[in-house]
């Protein structure tokens, strides 16, 4: 087995995850037995694939001392201490796909080109807004709730030509996700990248230090997904690094919905004898008294307006 060392073994790396600074680069030793080492590059480059694709990630680079014993200098570059921790505390979905992996003929790693997604996003979901709350904006705002105004007032400042690149980026992410489906039946990853949060809290405001931009931007791996208009579940997939369930997504071809939900009810079925994918069964009889006493919305709603009314409450969210 590889052996991976600090360059001061006096100062592991888990004193060095509880500094902040910023940038920071990482620097380890990874000695080995020659028999060892053609595994050792297989994982190092699965690892390096992985955290190229997280944020606040710069480079990493992998280097070979001559000789024949095998000796590797390892470094890594992120913008920040925050950045690293995230990435190198993610969810577990590696060790997940790991675990899968053989239930498969191919299972790769696919790169998806979402381009303006975020900004998609943004700009179809506030014009739908402007839509569908027009007459209520208008006439009697005070019920509607913050996040709604200002859904509707980011629609009505945005332009025909807003309107018009949004269509066309979806059109794109649209014709570039369906080349995927070339070669794969199934698209799989995390449903989103944090771990359930207090019941409480109504979303994630912050991802390694940096405000997100609005309350659902941390809900991006679901909705460029349905920017691309192809059918996806969230399917119940263990738990994850602080032991909490942990949802996998599954995305089919287009129009394909039999398709993903019959893959998913296999899945499942195959997950069951998995160590680590099976579905988590909840304590009842824990959860029968809970402490503290939940109140929340469905079960004690807020009392708007007592005065009975011709149609529904145009919303309070």
């Amino acid at each position: 087995m590889p052996d991976i060392e600090p360059l001061d073994p006096s100062f592991p790396v888990s004193r060095q995850m509880d500094i902040d600074a910023a940038p920071i680069v990482l620097v380890n030793l990874c000695t080995m037995a020659p028999e060892d080492e053609a595994a050792f590059l297989e994982a190092w480059a699965a690892d390096a694939a992985f955290m190229k694709n997280q944020p606040g990630f710069i480079s990493t680079q992998l280097h070979r001392a001559l000789g024949d014993s095998p000796t590797y200098l390892n470094y890594a570059v992120f913008e920040s201490a925050a950045a690293w921790r995230t990435a190198f505390k993610h969810p577990g979905f590696r060790e997940k796909a790991k675990a899968m992996k053989h239930l498969f003929r191919r299972f790769d790693k696919v790169d998806v080109d979402y381009g303006g997604a975020d900004r998609c996003f943004d700009v179809i979901r506030a014009v739908s807004f402007l839509s569908r709350y027009h007459d209520a904006y208008t006439n009697n705002r005070k019920m509607l709730g913050p996040n709604i105004i200002a859904n509707y007032e980011l629609g009505a400042k945005l332009s025909l030509a807003d309107f018009s690149w949004a269509h066309g980026e979806q059109t794109r992410i649209f014709r570039a996700f369906q080349q995927i489906y070339k070669d794969y039946d199934l698209v799989i990853g995390p449903t989103v990248g944090f771990t359930p949060f207090p019941w409480k809290q109504l979303y994630i405001d912050e991802m390694n230090g940096k405000k997100l931009g609005t309350y659902y931007h941390w809900m991006a791996t679901k909705y460029f997904v349905t920017l691309t208009s192809n059918p996806a579940l969230s399917l119940p997939c263990g738990l994850d690094h602080k032991k909490m369930p942990f949802g996998l997504q599954v995305i089919g071809r287009f129009r394909g919905d039999g398709e993903v939900l019959g893959a998913a009810h296999a899945m499942e079925q195959a997950f069951k004898t998995i160590p680590g994918l099976a579905r988590p069964r909840p304590n009842l009889n824990k959860l029968r008294k809970p402490v503290p006493a939940l109140k929340s919305i469905v079960t004690h709603p807020p009392k708007l307006n007592a005065k009975p009314s011709k149609g529904p409450a145009p919303g309070a969210l």
